[in-house]
């Protein structure tokens, strides 16, 4: 699955870097299981790069802080994505917006 999609990627510069829309099929009934992998599909390095640089600069924060609790959810969440597709699942996606909601709040709040 992974190397369908990333040579569909590959065989289009342009959609390289700015993938190919949301929503867009790679071909298949079923998503790519990894959401590394389908994020970059669809919004290419542009969207992967965000999505990196956000994970970056949130676990750097909690390190820092010492927040072991909110750290652990975090990459148990980056983890997680690696192989599997939580995004697209409602109720680990849920869960997925409340963990980042405390890491916002407690960032907004220090």
């Amino acid at each position: 699955m992974w190397m369908t999609a990333i040579g569909n990627l590959m065989a289009h510069p342009l959609f390289f870097i700015l993938g190919f829309g949301p929503a867009a099929s790679w071909g298949r009934n079923y998503p790519i299981h990894s959401q590394y992998i389908s994020v970059w599909f669809q919004f290419g390095l542009v969207g992967l790069g965000l999505i990196v640089g956000y994970a970056i600069t949130t676990y750097r924060m909690l390190a820092k802080k010492n927040e072991l609790i909110l750290l652990t959810a975090l990459v148990i969440i980056c983890l997680d994505c690696v192989a599997n597709f939580p995004g697209q699942i409602a109720a680990t996606a849920f869960l997925i917006v409340i963990i980042l909601g405390l890491i916002e709040r407690k960032r907004l709040n220090e």
